[in-house]
């Protein structure tokens, strides 16, 4: 292989450093006849890159419902779970 035909791990990790917006979340079989959509088709969620090499992503469903005490931190147990079964990180 030359030079010129091997890629250059810098430029391309340069290209990608920065925070990224989910545009869908789509499960496809290998032989691509059956497409599903996970967390519904207008899931959202973001992935972010880092200098350091570092990286994380959040991905869930649009409009999960709020807790009914309305506490970020309380919930039900079974809110909770339903919560954490939509949600990927």
């Amino acid at each position: 292989m030359t030079e010129t035909n091997t890629l250059d791990r810098g430029t391309i990790a340069e290209g990608v450093i920065g925070a990224w917006r989910l545009v869908s979340y789509v499960v496809e079989d290998a032989d691509g006849g059956h497409r599903s959509f996970p967390l519904g088709d207008d899931a959202h969620g973001i992935i972010i890159y880092t200098q350091s090499g570092h990286m994380s992503v959040q991905i869930g469903p649009t409009g999960r419902p709020q807790y009914q005490d309305c506490s970020p931190h309380g919930g039900t147990d079974a809110e909770r779970a339903a919560t954490a079964a939509g949600y990927l990180a």
